[in-house]
């Protein structure tokens, strides 16, 4: 077991005496920061709690799974990577699942994470482009200096402006500024302001379409005033990946998922962890394991009763990699 530099906590099984591995993951941040407080109540069967299922109970059922796996220590046919990894949300930019495929690189055949709710099988990434975009101007007192450039009202006319923009509907693109700041006080012309701004598409080339029409729609807002875009992270889309080999990895998960979930598979695109290795030409699924609701706000909840069907769906998953499985 160890933690790596961009806190990754790894377990691996096998990995020495198997030169192809398979990597099991779930991560361990959440959209909170690390000083708030995160009450966790219960009622009746539903626990709630912010993170609780994006994607603290995941996490339990990977655990669980990994557990048995190294108390019985069945024959596997693979190495197995059992990780418990870092920044995959906001602006982590995937980095914990990039650091592992840094280090093992080429041996990883075939990824699972382990994310999002029952149903939920996901082997289309959607990729994004997330910037950060900042306004800056001389300002001065708001009575005295009124008429000078106003670096939030030429922020939020940007806004206007990038909100006007026509994204193609197939494939999906979409943008949203998600974050806004600036300013310092009522009776001041604000000298700076900032925002947090992304597109998302499951196409590559929409994705960087849309990054060149953003800097011409920039360059037409300069003046004596200073714009600044500053990207702040890319996840990939699908790369050069086999589309049948992607087809059959991602039939044995839904077959598996079937098998203990009464419902129908949910294949739509999502941006996951499995962003990375799809990047790469690796067969990779994203599955949801627990059933629950609001994910991203403070009123998350998981349904307990919920958590040992997705447990039998990871460990399913993982013992197809032994001989018990043939």
């Amino acid at each position: 077991m160890e933690i790596d530099q961009v806190k990754n906590v790894i377990c691996r099984i096998n990995c020495d005496d198997q030169n192809d591995l398979t990597a099991f993951m779930a991560h361990t941040d959440i959209v909170f920061r690390d000083e708030d407080t995160l009450p966790m109540t219960l009622d009746g069967r539903k626990l709630r709690a912010p993170g609780i299922g994006d994607d603290t109970a995941n996490l339990v059922n990977l655990l669980m799974s990994a557990k048995y796996i190294l108390e019985h220590a069945p024959e596997l046919h693979t190495g197995f990577l059992i990780v418990a990894n870092s920044c995959e949300e906001g602006l982590g930019n995937l980095d914990g699942t990039k650091e592992i495929f840094r280090v093992y690189g080429d041996r990883i055949k075939g990824f699972y994470s382990f994310d999002c709710y029952l149903s939920q099988c996901t082997s289309i990434a959607v990729g994004s482009y997330r910037y950060k975009i900042t306004a800056r101007t001389t300002g001065g007192h708001s009575w005295q200096k009124f008429g000078q450039p106003n670096a939030i009202q030429i922020l939020c006319t940007l806004v206007d402006r990038l909100y006007q923009l026509e994204v193609p509907k197939n494939p999906r693109t979409t943008y949203s500024v998600g974050y806004f700041n600036g300013g310092t006080t009522v009776n001041a012309i604000a000298q700076e302001a900032s925002m947090l701004f992304e597109f998302r598409s499951i196409s590559q080339k929409c994705l960087e379409d849309m990054d060149k029409k953003l800097r011409e729609i920039v360059a037409e807002f300069q003046g004596n005033y200073e714009i600044v875009v500053e990207l702040l992270g890319i996840r990939p889309g699908n790369g050069d990946v086999n589309p049948d080999a992607l087809a059959r990895f991602t039939d044995l998960s839904t077959r598996i998922i079937q098998e203990f979930y009464d419902g129908e598979v949910d294949l739509e695109a999502n941006s996951t962890d499995a962003n990375i290795p799809l990047s790469k030409g690796v067969c990779a699924n994203t599955i949801g394991t627990i059933s629950g609701a609001g994910a991203h706000t403070r009123e998350e909840w998981v349904d307990l009763d919920s958590l040992p069907t997705g447990m039998k769906i990871v460990l399913s998953l993982m013992l197809h990699y032994t001989v018990l499985s043939e």
